[in-house]
C-alpha cells in the first residue's frame, strides 16, 4: 500500500487510554508500514465546557469507585447525547482538514464517532469504506449510543470484533512479536485501574505482599512505599484533545519516561509480567491477547466489562482476584492460563499482512 494513495483515517477517544492505545498503536503500524495515517480523538472537538465536565467526571470517579459505576450504569442508559458535547465550530474545522487529506478508509474505535458523524455530517461517511474495531466482547457503551441513529441507506461500516461473547474466534489488532515465555518472566506481577486509575488497590497490594510477590504498581500518584512494591506514576498531564498524539508521563523511582516512549514502556511491562491485575476492560484483554499475559480481575466497571470477565474467564485465559485468592495464590494456576494463552497463538489478524481489514 502506497503512503501517498492510502491514507487512512483513525477515530478514536481519549476519555480513557482504552480505544486511544489500541488506536494509537494501529496508526503506527500502518506508518511503519509505509501508510500514512491520522489519529484524531473525539475529545478535539468538545467544547469548552464538555472539558471540564469530562475532567470533573474524571476526578470523581478516581476518588470514588462506586460513583464511577453510577455514572457509567447512566451512560449505559443513554441519558446523555454526545452530540451536546460538540462544538460545532471544532467539528467544522476538523471536516476540512479530513477533506484536504484525500482519506480512502475510516477506522473508527469508538461508537460515539458514529453517533456524531451521522447526525453532523452523514456525507462524510459516503467518501470512503469505514471499519468499526469493537475491543470488548459485546457492545460497550459508546456502540449503545451508535445503536440510535439511522444511518444513511447508503453507508455501509464494516464492524470487526478481536472477540465477542458466545464465540470462540480471536483476532489481534495486527501482527505482533512473539510472546515472552514463562520462565523468561520476571517473578511479578503487573496492577493498573485502567487509563483513569479507579480500581480499588488496598486490599490487592496488602495481598500480595502478605504473600511475598513482587509487582508493578501503576498509579495517579505515588502514595505506596513497600520493598515489593515499585510504583509507576502515570500524570495527570495528559490532553490529547490539545495535542492528539500526547502520550501520558510515566515516572519510575524517579526517572521520567519520555512521552513517545510511554506506551511502548508499558507493553514490555505487560511483557514481562507474569500475571496482570486490574479490571476487565477492552484493552486490558488485548494485552493480555498479544502477550499472552493472563488476566486477574478486579471488580468489572460497568455491564460490558463485566462480560468480558466473564468471556476471558471462560477461554481459560483470566481469573478473578478473590478467587486466586482462595486458592492461596499459586503460581501455578497463573502458569496455566498463560499456557492456554500461548495455544492460541499464532493468531490472525484484523489488519494483516497488507494492512486491509480482513473478512473477520
Amino acid at each position: 500500500m502506497n503512503e501517498s494513495q492510502h491514507p487512512v483515517l483513525i477515530l478514536t477517544a481519549a476519555s480513557g487510554l482504552g480505544t486511544f492505545a489500541p488506536a494509537w498503536r494501529l496508526a503506527q503500524h500502518f506508518r511503519q508500514r509505509g501508510i500514512s495515517a491520522a489519529l484524531y480523538c473525539l475529545e478535539q472537538c468538545y467544547s469548552a465546557n464538555a472539558i471540564e465536565q469530562l475532567k470533573k467526571t474524571q476526578r470523581r470517579c478516581q476518588a470514588d469507585f462506586r460513583a464511577a459505576k453510577m455514572i457509567q450504569q447512566l451512560l449505559e442508559k443513554q441519558s446523555v447525547d454526545i452530540v451536546d458535547a460538540i462544538d460545532k465550530d471544532k467539528f467544522a474545522d476538523l471536516q476540512t482538514q479530513w477533506q484536504q487529506q484525500h482519506f480512502t478508509r475510516c477506522i473508527v474505535f469508538s461508537g460515539f464517532w458514529l453517533r456524531v458523524l451521522t447526525e453532523l455530517a452523514p456525507e462524510l461517511l459516503t467518501q470512503f469504506p469505514v471499519d468499526a474495531v469493537h475491543l470488548d466482547a459485546v457492545d460497550a457503551t459508546s456502540w449503545l449510543h451508535a445503536q440510535t441513529s439511522v444511518q444513511p441507506a447508503n453507508v455501509v461500516v464494516s464492524h470487526h470484533w478481536l472477540y465477542r461473547d458466545e464465540s470462540k474466534e480471536i483476532n489481534l489488532l495486527f501482527p505482533t512479536e512473539t510472546a515472552q515465555s514463562w520462565p523468561a518472566r520476571a517473578n511479578k506481577v503487573l496492577c493498573h485501574g485502567g487509563g483513569w486509575h479507579i480500581s480499588q488497590f488496598d486490599e490487592v497490594i496488602n495481598e500480595l505482599t502478605a504473600h511475598q510477590i513482587h509487582c508493578d504498581f501503576i498509579s495517579s500518584q505515588d502514595s505506596l512505599c513497600h520493598p515489593l512494591v515499585r510504583e509507576i506514576v502515570s500524570h495527570n498531564d495528559w490532553q490529547p484533545w490539545l495535542q492528539p498524539e500526547q502520550l501520558p508521563t510515566l515516572t519510575v523511582a524517579d526517572e521520567v519516561i519520555s512521552k513517545p516512549n510511554a506506551i511502548d514502556y508499558f507493553s514490555a511491562l505487560v511483557r514481562n509480567s507474569r500475571a496482570i491485575i486490574s479490571k476487565p476492560g477492552g484493552a486490558s484483554l488485548l494485552d493480555s491477547l498479544v502477550h499472552a499475559t493472563p488476566l486477574i480481575f478486579l471488580p468489572a466497571y460497568g455491564q460490558y466489562e463485566q462480560k468480558n470477565a466473564e468471556h476471558w474467564i471462560a477461554q481459560g485465559f483470566a481469573i478473578e482476584f478473590s478467587d486466586w485468592l482462595a486458592q492461596g495464590m499459586p503460581w501455578s494456576t497463573i502458569n496455566q492460563l498463560h499456557l492456554n494463552l500461548l495455544a492460541q497463538h499464532p493468531l490472525p489478524a484484523i489488519y494483516g499482512v497488507d494492512s486491509n481489514a480482513s473478512s473477520h
